[in-house]
């Protein structure tokens, strides 16, 4: 899940990787800076030397919260929802809605989960290509890897 919440953050919602950090370090049970902020920076792909890993977070929820576990926990409102409409409540009728009440913010989604992801995957890549950035990425990794 932490991967899938800075790829949200990060990519979908074009948030500095800094505006997530500090906030979910605090509600982390394992939180450790040293890999905590580390791994934050490679998820939001900010390090120059890792893939880009642009995660959809529909597909991400349905394959790692199959049951709904997690969303009904943190998101009571949503508890009374089937499991095949919980991670899309987008995509309930109004039949469906029938004896069930859902706050108006998710009836429809923030984002387009397909053209965020096509759209920040040709940010990133064209960023990856920038003079710049690879002098940066040569710089990073002759500090952090040894040569041999």
């Amino acid at each position: 899940m932490r991967a899938m919440l800075v790829s949200f953050l990060c990519h979908h919602l074009e948030q500095d990787w800094k505006r997530g950090v500090y906030h979910l370090a605090k509600l982390f049970l394992d939180y450790e800076p040293g890999i905590h902020f580390t791994q934050f920076q490679m998820q939001a792909g900010v390090t120059g030397i890792n893939s880009i890993r642009v995660y959809n977070p529909v597909k991400q929820s349905i394959e790692k919260d199959p049951d709904a576990i997690f969303l009904k926990k943190w998101i009571p409102e949503l508890s009374s929802i089937d499991n095949a409409f919980i991670h899309e409540p987008w995509k309930l009728t109004e039949i469906d809605l029938i004896d069930k009440i859902i706050p108006e913010i998710y009836k429809k989604p923030i984002i387009s989960a397909k053209l965020a992801r096509t759209e920040v995957i040709k940010k990133l890549w064209s960023l990856r290509k920038n003079e710049l950035v690879k002098e940066e990425s040569k710089r990073l990794l002759s500090v952090h890897v040894r040569s041999k």
